[in-house]
């Protein structure tokens, strides 16, 4: 599944990500992966209650500071997701900061 940064953020503003991860044939845990590796906000706990009941909802904006809006996000329907071309900090596992995702211990994944 590859889609720009702007048309995830619409998906995961519209629906939760729970219906897009099953129509696309993908995790939900990837596509939070996907958000939070390119910057796009994901809707709070409780918003789709919210908005059922007709409360008021806030819709975060689509911040533009490290990656454009038309920023290719390529998610894997093997399992895993696939970052095109990921910043220099993800690049590094030494770096300062960088981001590491692994399985809990005794799972036997990486």
């Amino acid at each position: 599944m590859k889609l720009t940064r702007a048309v995830l953020y619409e998906l995961v503003w519209s629906y939760p990500i729970t219906q897009i991860a099953k129509h696309y044939g993908v995790r939900d845990l990837q596509i939070a992966k996907a958000c939070d590796l390119y910057d796009i906000a994901r809707p709070p706990a409780g918003y789709w209650q919210k908005l059922a009941y007709g409360k008021n909802v806030e819709k975060a904006a689509l911040q533009t500071v490290n990656f454009s809006a038309e920023k290719i996000v390529a998610i894997e329907r093997s399992g895993t997701w696939a970052p095109c071309r990921a910043p220099a900090m993800l690049a590094t596992p030494s770096a300062p900061g960088a981001i590491r995702w692994s399985a809990p211990p005794g799972t036997g994944r990486r």
